[in-house]
């Protein structure tokens, strides 16, 4: 235990070693419209990838992480961990840090996974449903931030089309982890519904169009997971047909996309490579 407690104390004055050597090199980028850190609930980032001390930062996280066992609260962690490394990326695409912006929303993605891969665990604990809402209000905002990044990166199609990629993968999460936490997917679509209102009644006129459409988007997806992980939809992936507009109806075709069914739905990047 004395040994834990060592590694702890030296992880955490590296990394505030770390933090400090970033606050010389004055990284004054701030957004001055949109989603910010206050809104999701963590400081703005100063030690970024790239730093020699971000390794240190990262290794912190694991630790972190490995020292929870329970369910809800390593779910809050990685979603906290999962706020802080969208910000971090907006603040590479700022700098026109594409490999590293890249790297960071793959470290972004992963934790949404694994929030999915142990979704399960979370339904048997009472405060499920708190951190269904937290959940649902900081993918809004994510997904706000990612699009505001896609607009930038509309000039470089190949670290666009993975951008996209991971945005899509991370939404695809998401549904999974209400998919199965909450059994009534009218509960579900309630919920989504009331943080998605509570958002856009919080943030500026400028950005309530914007929040109305990302709500539609995420509404739309979230229910084409629930309705394939429910058995509510059919599957036709492999039928060589990219089921990318499907109706509303019990009996229609499960929505596909080239991250869902590949086999079917020709990738954005492979578009790029091809010329189209």
């Amino acid at each position: 235990m004395k040994i834990a407690l060592c590694v702890l104390i030296s992880f955490s004055l590296l990394f505030s070693f770390g933090a400090y050597a970033d606050e010389t090199e004055e990284i004054t980028i701030q957004d001055t419209e949109g989603i910010t850190a206050e809104d999701l609930e963590i400081s703005e980032p100063i030690t970024l990838p790239g730093n020699f001390f971000y390794g240190f930062k990262n290794a912190w996280r694991n630790i972190r992480l490995a020292f929870i066992a329970d369910s809800v609260k390593k779910a809050e962690l990685r979603l906290k961990f999962s706020n802080e490394l969208m910000l971090e990326a907006r603040k590479l695409a700022e700098q026109n840090k594409e490999a590293l912006l890249q790297k960071t929303m793959e470290r972004y993605e992963k934790h949404m996974q694994k929030i999915s891969e142990r979704a399960e665990k979370l339904k048997e604990d009472p405060e499920a449903g708190k951190f269904l809402d937290k959940l649902t209000d900081k993918m809004i905002k994510h997904q706000v931030i990612m699009e505001r990044l896609e607009n930038n990166l509309e000039d470089k199609p190949e670290v666009l089309a993975k951008i996209r990629a991971n945005r899509e993968r991370a939404l695809e999460s998401f549904g999974t982890i209400m998919s199965k936490v909450e059994e009534n997917t009218e509960k579900t679509r309630e919920r989504m519904e009331n943080q998605m209102q509570e958002i856009i009644r919080e943030k500026a006129p400028d950005l309530q169009q914007q929040l109305e459409q990302n709500k539609e988007t995420i509404r739309q997806r979230v229910e084409q997971v629930i309705k394939r992980t429910t058995g509510e939809c059919e599957n036709k992936c492999g039928d060589n047909e990219c089921q990318e507009v499907v109706c509303e109806a019990s009996d229609c075709p499960c929505f596909e996309t080239p991250i869902i069914c590949p086999q079917d739905c020709e990738t954005e990047a492979n578009k790029v490579q091809k010329g189209r």
